[in-house]
């Protein structure tokens, strides 16, 4: 008889004893519901505070805000587009005035984009008017005057690209980049010529 009561205490003292391990446990379980809540708390606050400067947000960062700050005028889109109606992937660049020319302060845009498979570049002036033009072409599509005369003077290079040129104000039919094959200076160039294979001055 004692000895089934001592065996008896002792299961009472041990299930007491896991029963009272155990509420730590519970604890921890209590208390795990309460950080969603907090999550959801904070978020809100983040996105309260960028409704308050969604304005600065869009203005100062991502891509979005760079592409939205390079977009031109409406009029310059308008005549951009009754120029080139069937013009696909289309971006635009800004043109920031050049540093350290005097009085210049002319803003252009330049919409680089495709048709026909083929990529182009037309730049506007900051009232509308194209500045310059150009289409790429393989340098084999050179006329064979333009292409001999690259060769001629630059026979150590290779013609990276081409495109057809035209441009307000400078003279020229074609530009092409140039690389130089060997050497320690392989820097690429433009070169810009007239439809007679002579170079224009730059």
């Amino acid at each position: 008889m004692k000895t089934m009561i001592i065996s008896l205490s002792i299961t009472v003292l041990i299930v007491s004893g896991l029963l009272t391990s155990c509420k730590p446990n519970k604890k921890i379980l209590v208390s795990t519901p309460a950080s969603p809540k907090a999550r959801k708390d904070s978020t809100a606050t983040t996105y309260k505070a960028a409704d308050k400067n969604s304005t600065a947000v869009k203005k100062n960062t991502g891509p979005q805000a760079e592409s939205i700050v390079n977009v031109p005028p409406v009029d310059i889109q308008n005549k951009f587009v009754a120029v080139y109606p069937s013009a696909t992937n289309v971006t635009w660049a800004k043109e920031t005035p050049l540093v350290g020319v005097e009085n210049n302060k002319t803003t252009n845009y330049e919409a680089i984009f495709l048709t026909n498979g083929k990529k182009n570049w037309v730049t506007y002036s900051v009232e509308g008017n194209i500045v310059e033009q150009r289409q790429e072409i393989l340098a084999d599509q050179l006329p064979q005057n333009v292409y001999n005369a690259i060769k001629k003077k630059y026979p150590n290079s290779s013609i990276v690209s081409a495109t057809t040129y035209k441009h307000i104000k400078n003279e020229g039919s074609y530009s092409a980049i140039i690389k130089p094959l060997s050497g320690l200076d392989m820097k690429e160039v433009e070169i810009i010529l007239r439809e007679n294979g002579s170079f224009v001055e730059q």
